[in-house]
Parts: C-alpha cells; sequence; structure tokens
C-alpha cells in the first residue's frame, strides 16, 4: 500500500489504526488503514479507491460503499485477498486530517499532516445525554427480549438479548474509565483493567431452550443495573433508565415452560409454521 500512495500524486497519506495500529495485531489481524487524497472528485472517489485495492493485489472480492452518515467524499473499501488478508481501507480528503489518533501510525505522510496527536471526540467518556441513550436502549432491547421469550421466538430473544448486553459493555466501560466506551467489549479487551464484568457468560444462551433464554435475559438486565450504577459514579450523574423498574417487573412474572408456541407477528400477521423453528411441546 504504500508503494501505491508514493507513486500517485492524487495520495497523500497513508495511516494504520486499531490493533495493528496499537501493536498489538497478529498473523491474523485485519489492515485497517486510511487514506487521504487530493484531487479527486466525490463522483470518481468509488473508482478511485477500487483501484487501489487491486492495485494492492488482487481481491478474491470487495466493496466500495459508504456507511451511513457520511459525507460523498468519503468511502470504505473491504477487500479480502486470497492470502485471507483483509483490507478495511477508509479514504477521505486529506485537508480533513489535522493530525495522527492515538493507536494509529503513519506509514506515509508527504503534507506533514501526521505529526501532531489528536484526541478522537470517542476516546473521551460519554456525554450524559449517550449514556442515558446507552441505558434506556438496553431496557428496551430487555423488554424486548422478554416479549419473544412469551412468544416462543427464542431466536430474535437471542437477538434482543445481544443488542441489550452491547449497551449494557458500553455503559461498563465508560464506568470503569476505559476509552472509547462506544465499543463496549472491544475496549474492555483492550485497554486497562483489561477485565469483563463477572459472569458475563451467564447472559449467552442457545436459542433452543425457552427457561435458558429467559435466564440470560435476567442476566443481561442484571448486567445493565450494574452497569448503570457504575456509569452513574464515574459520570457524576444519574444515567439510569425510568424504564429499569418496570421492565424488571416484568422478568419476574414467570413464564411457564409449557405455555403456548409462538403468537403471530404483529408486524407479518398469522404465519405457515415453519420446519426449522424448534417448538418445545
Amino acid at each position: 500500500m504504500a508503494d501505491v500512495v508514493v507513486r500517485d500524486e492524487h495520495w497523500r497519506f497513508l495511516e494504520v489504526g486499531c490493533s495493528l495500529g496499537a501493536g498489538g495485531g497478529d498473523e491474523l489481524s485485519d489492515i485497517d488503514a486510511g487514506v487521504g487524497y487530493d484531487g479527486i472528485a466525490a463522483s470518481g472517489l468509488y473508482d478511485a479507491a477500487r483501484a487501489f485495492a487491486v492495485q494492492v493485489g488482487v481481491p478474491v472480492d470487495l466493496v466500495v460503499h459508504r456507511m451511513d452518515g457520511w459525507s460523498e467524499d468519503v468511502c470504505r473499501v473491504a477487500a479480502e485477498y486470497d492470502d485471507g488478508l483483509q483490507l478495511d481501507l477508509v479514504f477521505m480528503p486529506a485537508a480533513r486530517r489535522t493530525g495522527l489518533p492515538d493507536r494509529s501510525f503513519s506509514v506515509v505522510d508527504k503534507d506533514q499532516r501526521l505529526t501532531v496527536a489528536v484526541t478522537p471526540l470517542l476516546r473521551s467518556p460519554p456525554s450524559i445525554e449517550v449514556a442515558h441513550e446507552w441505558a434506556m436502549l438496553g431496557w428496551w432491547a430487555i423488554a424486548t427480549a422478554d416479549k419473544y421469550v412469551r412468544r416462543r421466538s427464542l431466536f430474535e430473544a437471542v437477538h434482543a438479548i445481544d443488542e441489550a448486553r452491547t449497551h449494557a459493555l458500553r455503559l461498563w466501560a465508560a464506568g470503569r474509565k476505559v476509552p472509547y466506551a462506544a465499543f463496549g467489549l472491544t475496549s474492555l479487551l483492550d485497554f486497562p483493567p483489561f477485565e469483563l464484568p463477572d459472569d458475563l457468560v451467564a447472559t449467552y444462551a442457545v436459542p433452543d431452550d425457552v427457561d435458558l433464554v429467559a435466564a440470560a435475559n435476567r442476566a443481561t438486565a442484571a448486567l445493565l443495573d450494574a452497569a448503570s450504577v457504575l456509569a452513574s459514579a464515574a459520570l457524576g450523574v444519574d444515567v439510569g433508565s425510568p424504564l429499569a423498574p418496570i421492565v424488571r417487573s416484568r422478568l419476574r412474572s414467570v413464564v411457564p415452560s409449557g405455555a403456548a408456541a409462538r403468537q403471530p407477528s404483529p408486524c407479518t400477521g398469522p404465519q405457515e409454521p415453519r420446519p426449522w423453528r424448534a417448538r418445545r411441546e
């Protein structure tokens, strides 16, 4: 990649971040990198990004796209090569970069834009509004999971529990004053004290037993409770949700194991039985 950037004056810098940038990568790590460009119109950026990825090697497959909320002068290449290398490459106007974020290193810097260290906003503790959003959406997801448990739609219940756990781990990271709390589990594993909540495993369940899925949902609620308390102490204000006691009371209502099978979805209406959906008699 460095050779591609050096040869073409449209490409102004190349930086590497994430695990490789932090010095914690291994032979299985993908390459998370950023390329700054100049003199490329937004209408031609996709073609230029695709050509860049092909010059690096012969990809098995690749996609050029924009993430939600990105401007038209920024795009991402996700490519995988036949040796298993995964390339996650973001292209941006070079003038937009005012320094080098932490956990990144400069490979090519033609205009000396990466000589100054900068602190990304995401590294800082979340705002009170964002932390409350995580708490509220966590309880929302737990309530959703409870509905799916009662309907015996266990795959959907586990999916909702996953969402609730994601928000709880963000709050846990904020409570432990871990950088980049928005990345939740990843940041807890990447930054000191490198600790996960006790009994985190209890929040996971295979979607083939209603009692185990219900127990995982209750464990996730307990985690969200503890994480909200921890984050509130760290941020100096209560970030919990008034939804919490209401949802907790629903979880205390025991759902008999022999209750009726899944009810029709209010969104899709009655459905024919699906042969792949396990049902408990």
